[in-house]
């Protein structure tokens, strides 16, 4: 069926990890089998499909698909995905994460259908757990005796320039962000403490920002046009623009606040054997795993790079 699918068995053996000769030799003995041809070799362009190869790709394709299905289902003892999975979310993360995680999860369990919608961060936002909403996503760390929380995000958080604006002012140390116009993360700026990691230094600011906002992207294009600095954006959703060379991290040596991002559902799913939440965060998980492992590597190069401080000029006197 992979072969039917792929439409070659060169590229067949490739996603199987499998030697082209043995499929060869297993799609020969099912036509013999059969006595059909699924493909026909004789083309210039490689093997292609014949009409008996598209008849049963349209017959078989639905029932292969649905025995994934079931493996899917077996593997992760639930009984059915025929259900709709109702998650609440901040903006940011619906963007960098939660939509990937959707897109994967229903290539592996196609009858589950989502509504997603944005939320509000705060207490309040949990009275609607249960109550329409399977599960929410939220910074706030929230405990209670009925939910079951999962940790699913612990990224770094980055304050981040344009080049042009960097080339007005220099960035030594957490205090130069008084001379200069800022926007912060609501979510991430509530305690505004920099610790340096060669010495252990720490600066607490209160600073008087110029824009504030729950939404990411929002704040990234602000800081990108030039209107100052962004102070405690995800590293994740930053990535490409940093890659880019849109933004560029500043005192990097100065850790702040972590983005931590939880999963909350109500903790009776997880002895439901036809729940989905508990296996929704899972893929939430992974695909904020993988954010993550490839928004470090984009980072080791902007520290790496001298280019990187170039743009870095000027003086600390400076008053933008």
């Amino acid at each position: 069926m992979k072969v039917l699918q792929c439409g070659s068995i060169r590229k067949a053996a490739e996603e199987m990890n499998l030697e082209p000769s043995t499929i060869s030799r297993r799609v020969s003995a099912l036509e013999s089998e059969l006595s059909l041809k699924f493909f026909d070799h004789s083309s210039v362009s490689g093997s292609v499909l014949t009409e008996e190869g598209r008849i049963a790709l349209y017959n078989f394709g639905p029932l292969v698909q649905a025995h994934e299905t079931a493996v899917n289902c077996l593997k992760n003892r639930i009984l059915s995905t025929k259900k709709t999975l109702r998650i609440a979310c901040p903006i940011g993360y619906s963007i960098s994460t939660l939509r990937s995680a959707v897109q994967l999860f229903q290539e592996d369990f196609p009858g589950t259908r989502f509504w997603l919608e944005s939320v509000r961060q705060g207490t309040e936002e949990f009275e609607i757990l249960g109550h329409g909403i399977d599960i929410i996503i939220s910074t706030v760390k929230r405990e209670n005796a009925s939910f079951s929380s999962n940790l699913i995000s612990d990224h770094r958080c980055l304050c981040l320039a344009s080049p042009e604006f960097l080339k007005k002012v220099q960035l030594r140390e957490p205090k130069d962000l008084f001379r200069v116009p800022t926007g912060g993360h609501s979510l991430f700026v509530n305690d505004t403490i920099f610790e340096n990691e060669k010495t252990g230094q720490k600066q607490s600011l209160s600073l008087d920002f110029s824009i504030m906002s729950d939404n990411t992207y929002l704040l990234l294009d602000w800081a990108e046009a030039g209107g100052g600095v962004l102070i405690a954006s995800p590293h994740v959703p930053a990535m490409q623009k940093i890659e880019s060379g849109k933004l560029i991290p500043v005192l990097l040596d100065w850790r702040i606040t972590n983005s931590n991002v939880f999963a909350y559902f109500l903790k009776n799913k997880s002895s439901d054997p036809n729940s989905l939440e508990p296996i929704f965060c899972r893929y939430l998980k992974k695909i904020s795993d993988e954010n993550q492992m490839n928004a470090d590597k984009v980072l080791s190069m902007a520290t790496e790079i001298p280019v990187w401080a170039a743009p870095l000029l000027g003086s600390c006197d400076t008053k933008i």
